[in-house]
């Protein structure tokens, strides 16, 4: 059959998997697709190409003839090093494909890192800040005044009589207020005010 013929010659032509649309299409439709299907079916049953299973679909190609001089067995030992070949090259790529996620990692952390001239910049600002503080610390130390255990435990001493003695003479203002306020016609926020009396919070003062 002439499609027969047609389809077998572009197999051994091309030497490589067609599918049954892909070998129409290339022939320029010269046979449907019906006849070179049913000539890759042919051609595949009586063993002049090779049928194989891709996922879903079914793919052709050319017999391949064995090479004059090489045996089975070394055809089979080059297979195997070409599988150790693509094994080690698989395993580099990997390595490679590491060395590269490292590399970006690094790259990622150097860019968000500040510069030469930004940290030159900050190292400047920090020593200025640095010689302010030690500045205002000089001046701190040579007008501060020690004061020896002695003398801050006498002002305690004092501080603690002063207290006492202005909350007696509170509690004896509040009191004499107390009874002014039983005859007084008006309020206590009155007397306060005409007697002149400046009480704490209007001081601001917290015990």
């Amino acid at each position: 059959m002439a499609a027969n013929k047609a389809v077998f010659e572009y197999l051994v032509g091309q030497n490589r998997p067609y599918s049954a649309n892909d070998v129409t299409q290339n022939l320029l439709n010269a046979h449907s697709k019906g006849a070179v299907q049913k000539a890759l079916e042919q051609l595949a049953a009586q063993g002049r190409i090779l049928e194989k299973e891709n996922g879903k679909q079914k793919v052709y190609c050319a017999l391949q003839a064995e090479p004059q001089g090489v045996s089975k067995e070394d055809m089979a030992r080059e297979l195997q090093e070409l599988n150790a070949a693509i094994a080690s090259a698989t395993q580099n790529l990997r390595a490679v494909e590491q060395q590269v996620r490292e590399a970006e990692a690094e790259l990622k952390s150097l860019l968000a890192a500040p510069t030469t001239d930004e940290a030159e910049s900050e190292v400047v600002a920090l020593e200025k800040r640095v010689q302010n503080l030690r500045t205002k610390l000089a001046d701190l130390t040579d007008t501060y005044v020690k004061v020896s255990p002695e003398e801050r435990k006498k002002t305690d001493r004092e501080h603690e009589t002063m207290l006492r003695e202005y909350r007696n003479r509170k509690r004896i203002c509040t009191d004499m207020m107390g009874q002014i306020l039983e005859s007084y016609p008006k309020s206590k926020k009155d007397l306060i005010e005409e007697i002149g009396i400046v009480t704490d919070e209007e001081a601001g003062i917290k015990l």
